[in-house]
This record gives C-alpha cells, structure tokens and sequence, in this order.
C-alpha cells in the first residue's frame, strides 16, 4: 500500500508497464465507472420520487374534495371506490417521502442542524404521545427514565423521526398484550438507547440485512422497507452507531449512541457540521 501512495509523483513513462500493473488500472477504471453508475442511479430514483411527489399530493387533494361532496352527491359504491384510492394513494404519498428523505441522507443535502437536546424528554414525550396506539392493542411500555438529564447537541426532527420509528417498529411487532421497554443510559461518552420489545424476534440470516434499504423481513409487509436505513443514515450523521441484537420467540432490542461533543459552527460553515472535540 506504501508503494501505490509513490505512483503519482513518479513520471508515467518511468512506470514499467506488466501485466499487473494495466491490471491495476483497469480495476481503477472498473471501480470509478462502478461509483458514476450508483451517483446516476440515485440521481434518476431522486428525480423520479421527486417528480412524482407533486402529482400524488394533487390526487390526495381533489379525492377529499370529492369525498367531501364538493363535486355534488356520492352514492355509496362511489364513496367506497374512492376512499380505497385515496388510502393507496396516501400509502403512496408516505413512499415517496420517504425515499426522498433516504435520498437527501444518502447524498448528504440533509446534515443535522445541531442545538440542545434532552433525550429524557424527547423519549417521554413520544411515550405520551403514542399511549392511544399502545391502549388499542394492550401493549405495556416501561420507560426507565434515568436520575440525570444530559443535555447534548442533537437534530431535534431527526432525533425525534428516529426515536417514533424504532418505538413503532417495536410495536408493530410486539403481540398482542406484550411489552416494549424504553431504557436510555447515561455513559461518559455518550448516551445510549436501548428499546426492547417482547415480539416474536428475528432470525439470524436477517439480521446482517435489517439496515439495508428496501430490505423488509417479510416481503409482504406494508412499508417502503427505508425506515431503518433512514434512522441508521440519522444516527450516523451525528457520529453515532446503531446496532439490533434478536432471538427467535424472544423478541428484539434495538440500540443506537449518540456522542456527547463539542459542536461548534465556524464562520462561513452550514450550520449542523460537527467538530468533535476528543481534549476535556
């Protein structure tokens, strides 16, 4: 590797022309041409989840004119038809979001807006907020809510987006009179946050994938399968990590860190870039 980091200062004539070394340029060119075919393709998936927000956001609009009678009377065959179509179409509408949401990520347009941020209150809060969703379908939820209350640097929105889909995620697949409990702990570094779910699990060969976008455990499930890659893409653009530790029959814990750090924006910056600062 020493030897490669030479080959640009020395002259090209200079450079004795093997089999291995054309080899090593048209592996180059193989990987550049790779890289231009992947910023093409989330150019093109960008543009068309873009240009389709518009259109379906105008169905959204005049269906609930119509079922609102604003076009003159329905009839009962009428009205069902058209709720079934409004309710792909609203389906449709959170697709396209989030996969321009995943898209701004990916190609770092979105970068995290830093300002003060409790997580003890963040998590309370979506507990609260969620407690019609939780009563409908019996299940538990246990916050372990820690003595302290470490104020770090955080997205707000992101932070907020990621906290309701793991605990939504949790309760979609908990069962029936099952339990999720929210645990975040206060570390030297960091802040951790576990939430555990009592669920059926996941299996092994799954678990390597579960980030991945598009990527869903069961095919057949409603989603865009972009939820978890957007919260993984979140929680990395804060410097955190995130990670899924399952058992088949026991259900599932869903951990992510966020760092505590020195944030500051410089003159001329965006605000939202981050320096971590390792000196006390």
């Amino acid at each position: 590797m020493a030897a490669l980091s030479l080959l640009p200062a020395l002259p090209a004539a200079s450079l004795p022309r093997t089999e291995h070394s054309w080899g090593g340029v048209e592996f180059f060119k193989d990987i550049t041409l790779q890289k231009q075919r992947e910023r093409e393709r989330r150019h093109f998936l960008s543009m068309l989840a873009h240009d389709m927000k518009n259109p379906v956001l105008t169905s959204i609009g005049f269906l609930t004119r119509i079922l609102k009678g604003k076009a003159g009377p329905l009839t009962d065959a009428q009205r069902s038809t058209l709720e079934l179509v409004l309710e792909d179409q609203r389906k449709l509408e959170v697709l396209v979001k989030d996969f321009l949401e995943y898209s701004r990520l990916v190609n770092q347009e979105d970068k995290p807006v830093l300002a003060p941020f409790s997580m003890k209150d963040a998590l309370d809060k979506s507990i609260g907020s969620g407690k019609a969703k939780y009563d409908e379908k019996a299940v538990q939820v246990a916050f372990d809510k820690p003595a302290g209350d470490p104020i770090i640097q955080a997205d707000t929105i992101m932070i907020n987006r990621v906290i309701t889909n793991l605990l939504d995620n949790a309760l979609k697949y908990t069962n029936r009179g099952g339990k999720i409990t929210v645990n975040p702990v206060d570390r030297p570094d960091d802040i951790l946050v576990q939430i555990t779910d009592s669920g059926a699990g996941i299996a092994n060969e799954h678990l390597p994938h579960i980030f991945d976008a598009f990527y869903r455990v069961n095919p057949k499930s409603d989603g865009s399968g972009l939820g978890l890659s957007i919260v993984k893409k979140i929680v990395e653009a804060h410097g955190g990590k995130i990670w899924v530790e399952s058992k088949l029959g026991e259900g599932s814990t869903f951990s992510f860190t966020l760092p505590k750090q020195d944030v500051r924006v410089a003159p001329g910056e965006r605000a939202g870039t981050v320096h971590c600062s390792t000196g006390s």
